[in-house]
C-alpha cells in the first residue's frame, strides 16, 4: 500500500513539474528577468480577486487584472517560520529539521551563559533557548543561486527561516534593503514583507485609525463567535489589509517610474493562512491555503486563472526554471 502511494505521489509531481515547464517555455521573458516577490503575513484569500468583496484593494485587483490568480496554493505549514522554509530552500520544512515553529521560549530567557548564571533560579524560571534548525550540509537558500547568476538579491526585512540564514544568502538583509541599491543594469531578486497585515497588528493597532468605515459590515467565518467582539477583529483585519494593499500599490509606481515595470516578475502571495483563531497554526484549510497573484512582464496571460495545485516547495524550483537554472537535485 505504501509503495503503491509513494509510486502515485512521484508520477503526480513528475507530470506536474513538466506542466510547468511546459508553461513556463510559453511565456516570452527578458534573457534576465527581474523577479520581485511581494509577501503579505497572515492572510487568507479575503480580497476582491479571490471572491471577498467585502473591501476593495485596488492594486491587487490590477494585478489579477494584469497576470494569474492561483487559486489551490498551500503553505506546507500554517505558521511563519516553517513556511519560510520551504520558501527559501525548496524543501519540506520536515526534510530540513525546520518543522517545529521555534520551542520557547516559556519564559524570558537571558540572551548568554553569563545572564543565565546569574538567574535567581529560585524565582525565575529558566526557559528553553529558542529553537533553530539546522540544515544538512550542501543545502542552499534559492537567492545563493541567483546571485551566482549575477542577480542582486535583496530581502525586506524579516528573516525567519527557522534556521540561521547563509553568510552568502543576500546582498541586503534589512529594512533599508531594496533593488535601487543594485549596480546600473544589474537583474535583481528582491522581496518585500508586509508586516501590517501579521496576527500580533489585530490588537497592536486596535487604537488605529481604520482603513476602512467603522461601521463596515463583516462577515463573520461560521468557527466564530458572531458578536461586536469578533466583528471589531475583522474589521480591523480587513482595514490591515487595505493599509497592505496601499503599501503594493507603492512599490508599483516604484517599478513604473524606474520603467522596470516590464522587465520585472511581480509574484504577489502570503506566508500561510489568516491571523483569526482556527486559521493561523492550525491544519485546516483556514490556516494553510493562501491567495498568489503572478504579473508576468507585458501583461502575459492577463485576467486569467490556473487552479492546479501548489506547494510553497515549488516556489523555488519554478523560479530557478523561469531564468533557466538547473534546480539542484535536493529541489527535485
Amino acid at each position: 500500500m505504501l509503495k503503491s502511494f509513494i509510486y502515485v505521489f512521484l508520477i503526480g509531481c513528475l507530470l506536474s513539474c513538466q506542466s510547468s515547464k511546459k508553461a513556463a517555455s510559453t511565456l516570452e521573458l527578458p534573457t534576465q528577468p527581474n523577479i520581485i516577490w511581494l509577501v503579505a503575513e497572515d492572510m487568507s484569500p479575503y480580497i476582491p480577486s479571490f471572491g471577498d468583496s467585502t473591501i476593495s484593494t485596488p492594486h491587487l485587483s490590477r494585478l489579477a487584472a494584469e497576470g494569474v490568480c492561483f487559486d489551490n496554493v498551500y503553505s506546507p505549514s500554517p505558521v511563519c517560520s516553517p513556511s519560510r522554509a520551504a520558501l527559501a530552500t525548496g524543501m519540506y520544512p520536515t526534510i530540513i529539521g525546520a518543522n517545529h515553529m521555534r520551542n520557547g521560549p516559556w519564559y524570558k530567557t537571558p540572551a548568554s551563559p553569563k545572564a543565565i548564571n546569574n538567574y535567581n533560579r529560585k524565582t525565575e524560571p529558566i526557559g528553553i533557548n529558542a529553537y533553530e534548525a539546522t540544515p544538512p550540509t550542501g543545502i542552499k537558500m534559492m537567492s545563493e543561486y541567483l546571485r551566482a547568476k549575477g542577480y542582486y538579491c535583496t530581502n525586506n526585512a524579516k528573516e525567519d527561516y527557522q534556521f540561521q540564514k547563509t553568510v552568502t544568502a543576500w546582498d541586503e538583509s534589512s529594512n533599508n534593503a531594496h533593488w535601487k541599491n543594485r549596480k546600473e543594469g544589474q537583474p535583481f531578486f528582491a522581496i518585500f514583507n508586509f508586516g501590517v497585515t501579521h496576527e500580533s497588528r489585530i490588537w497592536k493597532k486596535k487604537d488605529d485609525s481604520l482603513f476602512v468605515d467603522e461601521n463596515l459590515d463583516v462577515p463573520v467565518p461560521p468557527y466564530l463567535p458572531n458578536t461586536s467582539i469578533a466583528k471589531k477583529d475583522i474589521r480591523r483585519m480587513y482595514s490591515n489589509i487595505k493599509e497592505m494593499d496601499a503599501q503594493v500599490g507603492k512599490l508599483l509606481k516604484e517599478l513604473e517610474d524606474a520603467n522596470l515595470l516590464e522587465k520585472t516578475i511581480i509574484v504577489w502571495y502570503t506566508d500561510h493562512g489568516g491571523p483569526l483563531p482556527r486559521q493561523k497554526r492550525l491544519l485546516y484549510d483556514s490556516g494553510l491555503k493562501v491567495p498568489m497573484i503572478i504579473r508576468f512582464p507585458n501583461q502575459q496571460r492577463a485576467n486569467t486563472r490556473d487552479d492546479r495545485m501548489i506547494s510553497f516547495i515549488d516556489f523555488a524550483p519554478t523560479t530557478l526554471s523561469l531564468l533557466g537554472i538547473q534546480s539542484p537535485k535536493e529541489m527535485n
